[in-house]
């Protein structure tokens, strides 16, 4: 069990050292993946009908308004049909509606980037932890093996 628990762990090790290389050398292109996502989100909850899709149309509507954006780029994306989440009063009740300007991709992207420094500090710590595991599973398999404790 203690050489499974080694292996597995060895393997998450592994795996989260490649994730964080592969954010830190392809970031641009995941920004560049992100921003397609989005915009691909967008297109979808404009053309689907009122009822159709409505798990996008949620979870757009959704980052809008925790996030007080308006489409992927600004309230031009929306054209001549704004969703109601775009609106910066509460309640909206003026008309024209006044609307947040400025685009979700921006502002989702300023929120990763703050939040950066307490993943990474969290993943480190989690990486520590997981190589004092990695030191102590070694010895312990080794003196059960040598009292005669281990597996047979």
């Amino acid at each position: 069990m203690l050489i499974s628990f080694f292996i597995l762990l060895f393997v998450l090790m592994l795996v989260e050292l490649a994730m964080a290389c592969i954010l830190l050398v392809f970031n641009r292109e995941i920004d560049t993946f992100f921003e397609k996502d989005l915009l691909n989100s967008l297109e979808m909850y404009r053309q689907s009908p009122q009822t159709g899709n409505q798990t996008i149309k949620d979870d757009f509507d959704a980052v809008q308004s925790i996030f007080s954006c308006c489409g992927v780029h600004g309230v031009s994306d929306w054209g001549d049909s704004v969703p109601i989440s775009c609106c910066a009063t509460d309640p909206c009740v003026t008309q024209p509606q006044k609307n947040w300007e400025e685009g979700c991709h921006a502002k989702l992207r300023s929120w990763f980037v703050r939040n950066l420094l307490s993943t990474g500090a969290g993943v480190a710590s989690l990486f520590i932890i997981q190589f004092c595991c990695l030191c102590f599973t070694i010895p312990l398999f080794c003196r059960l093996s040598r009292s005669g404790l281990g597996y047979k």
